[in-house]
């Protein structure tokens, strides 16, 4: 038709262009989709990466400060193992604790568990800090949210009991060792992480490895909500919106004093059970609290707290200290 001829006529006053031949079309648009994909990948890859990048940071972090402070955790199972009518009831105190290991056992004793403590943060705390940011910026969007760091305290809260809980879950077969390795009483041999857990998996299967993880689960998760979660909100909803403090030590440092007082005692009376029920065979949680409750009373949940706090106040401290200043330096921006 006339229409159709015109819109085929090339425009006045330039030259006719010839149809691109059926190769260089192909050329054209391979190339087009390999720009369109790779631009694809890099908008997916770069949340990813930076997650990772936390997370590596954050389980690096706790596992070199766990390190010098795993003699404290020894004396705190050792307290909180102690049970009346058996030799570990001389345990009562931290300083007595401290002295009677030190002389009978020496101070290399100190070090049990240190191994499976280490491998216990890089896995466990790496899971559980860094998926603590996707999880709150998920619950922020849910809850309407303008910034995940304004989140509300139930957001944060909720965020460090859902990270932490599947961290502890995983990694619980490294807990296990910890605690079985530090309970041991004078004359028991000292064993490495993979002869304790293949003993465990030998005598009592493979449910044997994961005795007791409804209780390290939920400590976990109470640990993670208490302490990360105090951590972000005192840090962002308090001191930096009410006090205009700023990014810096400061502001971690009181931020994090703050968040490990509240650790301690929210995970103390968790801390307690699983302490009896990985250093023994029960196999009810439930059952053991209610044993301790009747016969011992309600402060043996509260048992150990001194060491407790005296472990995690630091732990906590220089953790975030260290996560804030390598997160910083390696630009992945701040908690």
């Amino acid at each position: 038709t006339p229409r159709r001829a015109n819109a085929l006529r090339p425009a006045r006053g330039l030259p006719a262009r010839a149809p691109l031949p059926p190769w260089a079309l192909y050329r054209c648009v391979t190339k087009r989709w390999r720009t369109v994909r790779r631009a694809s990948w890099l908008a997916m890859e770069a949340p990813l990466t930076t997650t990772a990048a936390r997370a590596g940071i954050a389980g690096f972090s706790c596992a070199v400060v766990s390190a010098p402070l795993n003699v404290l955790d020894v004396c705190k199972v050792r307290q909180q193992n102690a049970r009346a009518g058996t030799p570990t009831a001389e345990y009562r105190g931290f300083l007595p604790t401290a002295l009677k290991i030190w002389r009978e056992e020496g101070a290399l004793l100190f070090t049990r568990g240190m191994t499976p403590s280490m491998l216990r943060e890089l896995s466990y705390s790496s899971i559980r800090i860094g998926g603590y940011e996707p999880v709150r910026a998920a619950l922020s969007r849910n809850a309407g949210s303008h910034s995940d760091s304004s989140a509300s305290g139930a957001v944060k809260y909720a965020s460090g009991i859902v990270s932490g809980g599947i961290g502890a879950a995983l990694a619980h077969p490294f807990d296990l060792a910890r605690v079985t390795d530090q309970a041991a009483l004078p004359g028991v041999p000292r064993r490495g992480v993979v002869e304790l857990l293949v003993g465990v998996r030998r005598r009592e299967g493979l449910a044997g490895l994961y005795r007791g993880w409804t209780v390290t689960t939920a400590r976990a998760a109470v640990l993670t909500s208490s302490q990360v979660g105090t951590y972000d909100y005192v840090k962002h909803n308090i001191l930096v919106r009410h006090f205009g403090m700023e990014e810096g030590v400061l502001l971690h440092l009181c931020a994090s004093m703050l968040a490990g007082l509240a650790t301690t005692t929210a995970t103390s009376p968790f801390d307690v059970l699983r302490t009896r029920v990985l250093a023994s065979d029960a196999t009810s949680p439930a059952g053991v609290a209610l044993h301790v409750l009747r016969t011992e009373g309600l402060s043996t949940f509260f048992r150990g707290w001194i060491p407790n706090y005296c472990r995690l106040g630091p732990h906590t401290v220089a953790s975030f200290l260290l996560i804030e200043t390598l997160r910083n330096a390696s630009g992945v921006g701040a908690l």
